[in-house]
C-alpha cells in the first residue's frame, strides 16, 4: 500500500493537480492511503469480500450495528424484492410483483422498507418473520412514504409527502406497534439508538420536536456555516452526525443533486470539521457511531487511477485524522455504509473472480472489513538469537 503526505505529493496526471491543491488547503498534513484494483486484491488494513454475484442488479445496501446486511437486488421479472445476508448466507426476503424498495435492517434482525412508488407507496415491516404493513394510505388521504430507517430499539422512522412539496415525518415502534405521524418537516430521516433522528429539511436538520439539531447540539446553520444547504445527513449511535453540504454561495441557487461543489462535514459532539472538499461532487456520507465515515466522491487521492468520472469510495477515520481511498478501479463504487466495527459495504460493477456477470453494468454487493496489520518482522542471526534467549532466561532465573 502506497502512503502519501500532501506536503511531498508529486502527481504525473493533470486530472489530479485541482484535487491536491484542496486537499492541501483543507487537510494540512493529513496522511491518505489508497487502494490498486480494490476488484482483484488486497490492501493492507483492510479484507475484501463480495456478497452478492447474481446476474441481476444488486443496491442500496444498508447495515446493521452487529453485520446484517440487506439491499434491493431486481429480480428479472420487472420489480424490486429484499434481500438478507448476515455474515453467512443470503435469504431473499420478498418475493411478489410490487416495487420492495430501501431496506434498511437492525441488530435484531427486523427489515423495514418501502413498497411501492409515489403516492401508491407504503411502508413494511419485518419482525421475527412477521410482515407488517404499517401504513395504509387509501382514497383523499394518499401520501408518499419514503426512505424507512430503523435503530436497534424497533424505532422506525420515515419520511411522508403530504402535499406536493412537504415532506414531514413519521415514527413507529415494533413492540407496542403505535404509529406518530408528526407535522414535523423532515426528508431522508436517519434515527440513532438514542432515539435521536436527524433528517434533511427545508435548509435546515431537525428532530421530531421540531427544534433545530444546531438547537440542540450547537450545529451551526448552512447559512452560519458558510454553505447554500445542508443536503444528505446521516447520525451514528452516539449522536455523531455527517454532513453533505452545498458549497455553492449562500445567494446562489441550489445545485442540482450530484452536481459540486461539494464538502463533506463531521460533527464530533464539539466542532463542526471539513473533511473533505470536491469541485466536481462528494456525497451519500455514513458513519458509525465511533466516528469511522465512508462516503463517495468523483476522482481519486493524488496517485490513484481514478479520473474526474469515476466514483469511489472513500473512508475517513476522526480518531486518527485519516482518509483511505478504498476503491481504486475503472468501476462505479457507490452509496456507502459503515458497521460499527468499521467495515464498510457498498454497491459497485465489476467482480473479484472471474465470473461471467457484465463488470459494467451488473451491480453487486462489498465488504470490506478492517484488518490489522501485522508489524515488520526481522530474522535475526542464530548467534545473536540464542544470545538474546540465553540474557532472557539469566534475567527472569535472577528475579525467581
Amino acid at each position: 500500500m502506497l502512503l502519501h503526505s500532501l506536503s511531498f505529493v508529486e502527481s504525473n496526471n493533470m486530472n489530479f493537480i485541482k484535487f491536491s491543491l484542496a486537499f492541501l488547503v483543507f487537510y494540512g498534513f493529513t496522511t491518505y492511503s489508497f487502494a490498486q484494483e480494490l476488484k482483484n486484491s488486497n490492501i493492507d488494513g483492510y479484507s475484501f469480500r463480495q456478497l452478492s454475484n447474481r446476474t441481476q442488479q444488486d443496491r442500496l445496501p444498508r447495515v446493521s450495528t452487529n453485520g446484517y446486511v440487506t439491499w434491493e437486488g431486481w429480480d428479472g421479472m420487472g420489480d424490486w424484492e429484499i434481500f438478507l445476508h448476515d455474515g453467512n448466507t443470503l435469504k431473499q426476503i420478498t418475493d411478489n410483483s410490487v416495487q420492495d424498495l430501501r431496506p434498511v435492517v437492525n441488530a435484531n434482525g427486523d427489515i423495514a422498507w418501502q413498497q411501492g412508488l409515489g403516492f401508491d407507496s407504503e411502508i413494511l415491516v419485518q419482525s421475527d418473520g412477521v410482515t407488517t404493513q404499517i401504513t395504509n394510505d387509501s382514497g383523499s388521504s394518499l401520501h408518499e412514504e419514503r426512505y424507512p430507517d430503523i435503530n436497534d430499539n424497533g424505532s422506525v422512522v420515515w419520511a411522508r409527502r403530504t402535499s406536493t412539496t412537504r415532506w414531514t415525518l413519521a415514527t413507529h415502534d415494533i413492540e407496542s406497534g403505535t404509529s406518530n405521524f408528526t407535522s414535523t418537516r423532515g426528508y431522508r430521516p436517519h434515527i440513532s439508538n438514542n432515539e435521536v433522528i436527524e433528517a434533511s429539511g427545508a435548509l435546515r436538520i431537525e428532530q421530531p420536536s421540531g427544534d433545530l439539531i444546531g438547537d440542540i447540539f450547537g450545529i451551526p446553520s448552512a447559512q452560519e456555516a458558510g454553505y447554500r444547504d445542508f443536503r444528505r445527513g446521516e447520525i451514528g449511535h452516539s449522536d455523531n452526525v455527517v454532513i453533505e453540504a452545498d458549497a455553492g454561495t449562500v445567494s446562489g441557487g441550489l445545485h442540482p443533486d450530484q452536481q459540486g461543489p461539494r464538502d463533506i462535514l463531521y460533527w464530533d459532539g464539539t466542532d463542526l470539521q471539513n473533511i473533505f472538499s470536491s469541485d466536481v461532487w462528494a456525497g451519500r456520507a455514513d458513519l458509525n457511531g465511533s466516528g469511522i465515515l465512508a462516503f463517495e466522491a468523483f476522482g481519486g487521492l493524488p496517485g490513484s487511477q481514478s479520473g474526474l468520472d469515476d466514483k469511489e469510495i472513500f473512508v475517513y477515520d476522526a480518531n486518527t485524522g485519516n482518509l483511505t481511498q478504498l476503491t481504486d478501479d475503472d468501476y462505479i463504487d457507490e452509496w456507502a455504509t459503515v458497521l460499527e466495527d468499521g467495515s464498510i459495504v457498498w454497491q459497485g460493477t465489476g467482480n473479484f473472480d472471474d465470473s461471467t456477470n457484465n463488470f459494467f453494468t451488473d451491480f453487486d454487493i462489498f465488504i470490506a472489513a478492517p484488518q490489522a496489520v501485522p508489524e515488520p518482522s526481522f530474522l535475526l542471526p542464530i548467534g545473536i538469537a540464542l544470545f538474546a534467549t540465553q540474557f532472557r532466561r539469566r534475567r527472569h532465573n535472577a528475579n525467581e
